[in-house]
């Protein structure tokens, strides 16, 4: 007997299974919970503890089983509110998301050190093009590197002057004179970076490859330079119109 119920619960199982419907994949789809901004990787662990030693930003936000920036809206707002290429500015600094936590002082000190970071690696390659060049072109490769050398220098200025503004009120003159210090040695970062390409283009023909290879570099460089000066200008701004 035990042996012919436990037998007719099972065909009752299996005709239950066999009636019902079969979830189509739409209809998991619809089931499903609804996805959250896809995680972003994140950057290079040195440029990380770079970024985070300039601007002393919280390494307890770090991410995270290399996801981060959980909620990028912040950044990609900012980013759409300037003139700079807003998919790198945004692939560049929504990493930093969680490190950022939507405060301007944050987040121009941040763009400024990541510019800095990855000028210096734009610089190391110029330097491996620069390698292969001849003889002719070696002393516009050097200047090259002085150039960026001294766009590196000003750049991480510029993001130590961010954090030493945040405690001094913005209705002083030291305010007004150290933001206005920042933006001449930003300009002067761009402008350093460009006479880098000046130098080579002169010393190499125009279709070489190497010359275009630099130029595309050295155009790198001065759009995430011109990224971390417009999230300056942005957080003076900010500063500015606060009435508080």
């Amino acid at each position: 007997m035990k042996t012919q119920s436990s037998l007719l619960v099972i065909s009752s199982l299996a005709l239950l299974l066999f009636l019902s419907p079969v979830p189509t994949a739409a209809a998991a789809a619809a089931a499903a919970p609804p996805q959250s901004n896809p995680p972003r990787p994140a950057p290079a662990a040195n440029e990380t503890a770079f970024v985070r030693l300039i601007c002393n930003v919280s390494a307890s936000l770090s991410c995270k089983t290399n996801v981060c920036g959980k909620n990028p809206a912040y950044i990609l707002a900012s980013c759409n509110r300037t003139d700079i290429p807003v998919d790198l500015c945004n692939s560049s600094l929504s990493p930093y998301a969680d490190d950022v936590n939507q405060n301007p002082a944050n987040l121009a000190c941040v763009a400024i050190a990541v510019s800095a970071y990855r000028v210096t690696s734009i610089k190391a390659n110029i330097s491996r093009i620069g390698k292969k060049a001849d003889k002719k072109a070696a002393s516009a490769f050097s200047d090259c590197s002085e150039n960026f050398s001294s766009a590196r220098e000003q750049i991480i200025s510029s993001a130590r002057a961010v954090t030493k503004l945040v405690s001094i009120s913005r209705r002083t003159k030291r305010f007004k004179d150290i933001a206005a210090v920042v933006q001449t040695r930003m300009d002067g970062a761009i402008t350093d970076e460009n006479t880098c390409m000046d130098g080579v283009k002169e010393m190499l023909p125009e279709k070489d490859p190497a010359a275009a290879a630099v130029e595309a570099l050295v155009n790198r460089a001065t759009e995430l330079t011109s990224i971390g000066e417009a999230m300056f200008k942005s957080y003076i701004e900010s500063r500015l119109n606060n009435k508080s």
